[in-house]
């Protein structure tokens, strides 16, 4: 059916009788000597009584225990090395080949890294690709790329629990970091419950540009300071307990029923009117384009600036206009021009006065 890919069969459901053979054959079997264990067949002879005079309670109890104890060796942790070993060498054959025929079958190429996350496992990097070519065609094109230091880089990284800050050597770059984590996940959510992607956390005026913006509410900030995470004390305890609290939902925003909006903003209005809250001041040009202004001042300048000039030259007073020349030589090449009130050049004997 899959045209030589790897099937994924489904796993069939537990039935009460199955779950009662395995409880009962882990029971007697357990504490047995090598070579005088009882077969499962004649166990469920034996005993099939037994299992026609259960409840359908106790028969949810059997089921349940071997779900517990299925999901137990799926997800488990091996015990010993040899166990993890094997494990791990099975997996990636089984990666291998189903990346593999999906290449053959969908004209895919990859690679994919393994590493461990613990010291408790001794076990190299494993690294796998489709194709020999592409590792080369990545180490010539991305300066530093070397499967080496990257899978070595991405285990001390796991080892490290994915963590960030334990890579970061003084209190105030770990302060920044948890603050720079805060800061993203309070916008996140601001983003997520307004449904705006352009929505911008404002921590100095959360009444009037969040709670009456969009009738929402940041509940359980721990933190003793409510202002951007940025001016925020550089002590770490606080910071991770309210990094915690964002992660956990503790601290989230919760949206406002009509009627606690309309409280709030009565409530505002009138702190407003006392004087309490103070109100944003208007710009003087408010309404005015300072584009155009700039521009018209600019243009007025020039006009006045080009008026016209007055030259001396060799004693005698030459008037010059707007884009009008004053020339006066005293020799071959000698002169002076004026332009229009901008300046002028004076050649030997001639001052010019603009």
């Amino acid at each position: 059916m899959f045209s030589g890919g790897a099937k994924q069969h489904k796993e069939r459901k537990v039935n009460a009788y199955n779950a009662w053979s395995y409880i009962i054959a882990k029971e007697i079997n357990d504490d047995a000597e090598p070579g005088e264990a009882q077969r499962l067949v004649n166990m469920q002879h034996d005993r099939i009584n037994e299992y026609h005079a259960l409840t359908d309670e106790q028969k949810s109890m059997y089921i349940k225990q071997y779900e517990e104890e299925r999901e137990s060796r799926k997800f488990g942790t091996r015990l010993s090395q040899v166990g993890r070993a094997n494990d791990m060498s099975h997996i990636c054959g089984e990666l291998e080949k189903m990346i593999y025929g999906l290449k053959n079958r969908a004209g895919v190429d990859g690679f994919f890294c393994i590493v461990r996350n613990n010291t408790e496992f001794q076990s190299k990097p494993y690294w796998y690709f489709t194709d020999a070519r592409l590792e080369t065609y990545l180490r010539g094109r991305i300066r530093g790329w070397d499967c080496v230091n990257i899978a070595a880089l991405a285990e001390a990284f796991c080892i490290a629990g994915c963590d960030y800050g334990t890579f970061y050597r003084t209190s105030k770059a770990k302060a920044d970091y948890l603050k720079g984590e805060i800061r993203d996940k309070v916008r996140t959510m601001l983003c997520t419950i307004t449904g705006n992607p352009n929505a911008v956390m404002n921590y100095a005026n959360h009444e009037q540009e969040i709670v009456l913006c969009y009738g929402v509410e940041l509940v359980g900030w721990t933190h003793s300071q409510f202002t951007n995470p940025s001016s925020l004390s550089t002590s770490l305890p606080p910071l991770r307990i309210l990094l915690a609290a964002l992660e956990s939902g503790a601290c989230s925003f919760q949206r406002l029923s009509p009627k606690e909006l309309g409280a709030r903003q009565k409530a505002h209005d009138e702190k407003v009117a006392v004087g309490t809250i103070a109100t944003q001041k208007q710009c003087s040009d408010a309404g005015k384009s300072r584009k155009k202004q700039k521009l018209a001042e600019s243009r007025s300048d020039n006009n006045n600036n080009n008026n016209g000039a007055r030259c001396d030259i060799h004693g005698k007073d030459v008037s010059v206009s707007a884009g009008a020349t004053a020339t006066a030589g005293t020799g071959a090449g000698m002169g002076a021009s004026a332009g229009a009130g901008v300046g002028a050049s004076v050649g030997m004997g001639a001052v010019c006065y603009v």
